[in-house]
């Protein structure tokens, strides 16, 4: 859902791109957690994914954003306006 499939490929929507590209930096786990499967860029979102441990998951707890983690969120956004 908010993809286009042609044969040239696949990308988003514009109503999902701009979905991507107005998503605020998260501050939860919870919140990343909602961008990542927004963004669904799977091989770009590994920096993002290392902010938290699935294991001791709380959803409201605060991320504490390393400068790779902060890299690969913009590159996301920049990625999606291109996809």
């Amino acid at each position: 859902m908010g993809n286009l499939i042609s044969s040239t490929g696949t990308s988003f929507t514009e109503e999902k791109r701009l979905q991507v590209l107005d998503f605020p930096l998260p501050e939860t786990e919870k919140a990343l957690l909602q961008f990542i499967g927004l963004a669904n860029m799977t091989e770009m979102v590994e920096p993002l994914r290392k902010l938290m441990d699935m294991k001791k998951y709380k959803g409201s707890k605060k991320l504490t954003w390393t400068d790779e983690a902060i890299e690969a969120f913009y590159f996301c956004l920049v990625r999606s306006n291109t996809f």
